[in-house]
């Protein structure tokens, strides 16, 4: 793969882990400031269970129609029941946040200001720079569940309630910032793999 792929490639396949996160962040924002409750969110859990089993369902109706040959045990299991099967894994990752949200949220308000920022910025020094790795690691395997959606919260609840809110020019600098390191990671990468394999390459007679 050339590097204008591979850019465009980390442009395009990355933008449904940043819609992911824009849209977990945005749902969270709001329950920071909010007192959880244990019944209150399995309350929400069973709301969203019933709706993930309409839809499951529904679509269970319409594969069998459309080809019965898919229809399967595992399948009618998972569409019966959409959230411990993990059908959809986002639906599931965030009932099971919800679930220990209470919890959560104790921890990190009785914890206080100075070790609830100390948390975050050791997070952040741990996983922000593995992230930009391009190659399999432990920030792979925790971020992209509910141990991702936690590591999360815990940076949003630090930002909102105890530090001072960037602007908008201050946002969009951090935006493009992010960008262009990514993009220099990829171009960075593909320039070794370049180098590794160069005096490989076979020469002509």
């Amino acid at each position: 793969m050339t590097p204008v792929r591979e850019i465009f490639a980390f442009l395009f396949l990355g933008a449904g882990k940043i819609g992911v996160t824009i849209f977990f962040s945005i749902s969270t924002w709001f329950l920071i400031s909010s007192e959880q409750s244990i019944k209150h969110n399995f309350r929400r859990i069973w709301l969203m269970e019933r709706e993930l089993l309409f839809w499951s369902l529904t679509l269970l109706i319409a594969f069998t129609l459309a080809k019965k040959s898919l229809l399967s045990p595992t399948m009618m299991l998972n569409s019966v029941f959409p959230v411990i099967t993990s059908l959809w894994w986002y639906a599931s990752a965030y009932a099971s946040f919800l679930a220990i949200l209470p919890f959560l949220q104790y921890a990190l308000l009785a914890m206080g200001p100075k070790r609830h920022t100390q948390l975050a910025l050791m997070l952040l020094l741990v996983f922000g720079p593995l992230s930009l790795v391009p190659y399999p690691t432990i920030f792979g395997i925790y971020i992209t569940n509910v141990a991702g959606f936690m590591y999360l919260f815990i940076l949003l609840s630090c930002y909102k309630l105890y530090l001072k809110q960037f602007n908008v020019k201050q946002l969009w600098i951090l935006m493009a910032s992010g960008l262009l390191i990514g993009v220099l990671i990829t171009v960075l990468k593909d320039a070794v793999i370049v180098l590794m394999f160069a005096d490989n390459t076979p020469t002509s007679w």
